[in-house]
């Protein structure tokens, strides 16, 4: 029975290392372009835009990780602008923090203060909390 012999292979082991990094460099760079670039959210989703910097995505990082925890039928994502830029540009992120939820086929923006309350709301109930007033501020709903 014939026996096949690697070491009678005359490839340099230099050029099969090199070979082996080039095929993980083109996976990952892939892996990275289809993240940035091809993610799509979909319902029942909640994506926080945010980036490290941000004294007010900072702030409401600790609303976001104390509430995510009550709602199981949410999927939800943090998104770090400044390593995903393609992935802001696509969502056309101007201001820091920016949430969605992602409902009934549409992109809904939260528009609360940084408020652990109005967050839970706009959860709850997939709409921002909008004050009824007359013209003197009065009889508010």
């Amino acid at each position: 029975m014939y026996q096949f012999d690697f070491k009678s292979l005359e490839i340099p082991k230099a050029f099969l290392i090199l070979l082996t990094f080039i095929i993980v460099l083109f996976f990952i760079k892939i892996n990275k372009y289809n993240y940035e670039t091809f993610q799509t959210f979909t319902n029942n989703d909640v994506v926080f835009f945010y980036t490290d910097w941000c004294k007010f995505s900072n702030l409401f990082l600790d609303i976001w990780n104390n509430t995510i925890g009550y709602f199981s039928q949410y999927k939800f994502y943090k998104i770090d602008c400044d390593k995903n830029k393609n992935m802001a540009s696509q969502y056309n992120i101007r201001k820091l923090p920016t949430i969605y939820l992602f409902q009934n086929n549409n992109k809904i923006k939260y528009e609360g203060e940084i408020d652990r309350i109005q967050f839970l709301s706009f959860l709850k109930t997939g709409k921002n909390k909008i004050n009824n007033c007359d013209k003197n501020n009065e009889n508010c709903n």
